[in-house]
């Protein structure tokens, strides 16, 4: 006996499930952020509900595994995702919402290390690493986001010295990997 979706898959698992750790990585969202996600990200309109978002991913996850991969879901928060979107320039896909998740599980496996924030287009030419490289992590940063960031920290009589892009980038990342 053999079963078939109605559904064609919005991914190709390869494609759209990024290794971290030896670990492939794939975004779950909850059902609020999915029907945030029908608007935003590219391909998820492909999926008439979130029963069926679910059992992909899910089947997705369990053929990883069965294939002898080392498989992780890990549930994201789809604001989180649209504030990397506004600071890396990506394009909203599944596959770039994968990506998102690995980074965030890569850092939640060694918070301790050190962050870099760079401008997009320079992380961009540096290659778009999702763990850490040479012992830190690379986060791009949307410059005009930063600036406006620190314009309303100027207000602030607290600060001697306003923080630098790489603590931009450390709270961006402490942020996301929270919610």
């Amino acid at each position: 006996m053999s079963f078939r979706s109605k559904t064609p898959f919005a991914s190709a698992p390869e494609a759209s499930a990024p290794c971290v750790a030896r670990e492939r990585v794939l975004a779950v969202l909850d059902q609020d952020d999915f029907a945030r996600a029908r608007s935003i990200i590219d391909g998820f309109e492909r999926w008439p509900s979130f029963d069926d978002y679910v059992c992909e991913r899910d089947g997705l996850y369990i053929g990883m595994s069965c294939a002898g991969h080392d498989a992780q879901l890990l549930s994201i928060s789809i604001r989180s995702f649209e504030r990397w979107i506004l600071h890396s320039g990506v394009s909203p896909s599944i596959q770039a919402l994968d990506q998102f998740a690995a980074r965030i599980f890569a850092f939640r496996l060694q918070p301790s290390l050190p962050v870099v924030g760079i401008s997009a287009a320079d992380w961009k030419r540096s290659g778009q690493d999702i763990g850490p490289r040479d012992g830190r992590f690379t986060i791009p940063i949307a410059l005009a986001l930063y600036q406006e960031w620190l314009g309303t920290l100027a207000h602030i009589d607290i600060f001697t010295q306003l923080p630098s892009a790489d603590i931009y980038a450390r709270i961006l990342m402490e942020s996301w990997a929270d919610s």
